[in-house]
C-alpha cells in the first residue's frame, strides 16, 4: 500500500514539474517574440520612447 502511495507521489510531482518546465518554456517563447517585434520596430524607425 505504501509503495503504490509514494509511487503515485512521485508521479503527481513529475506531473506538476513537467507542467512548470511547460509553462515556463512557452512564456520564454513569449518573451522572445516580444524581443523580435520590439527590434522590429526600432529596425524600422518606430523606437519606443
Amino acid at each position: 500500500m505504501a509503495k503504490s502511495e509514494r509511487f503515485y507521489q512521485e508521479n503527481t510531482l513529475n506531473c506538476i514539474l513537467l507542467g512548470v518546465k511547460g509553462k515556463a518554456r512557452e512564456v520564454a517563447y513569449n518573451v522572445s517574440i516580444a524581443e523580435k517585434s520590439i527590434d522590429l520596430k526600432g529596425f524600422l524607425g518606430l523606437k519606443p520612447e
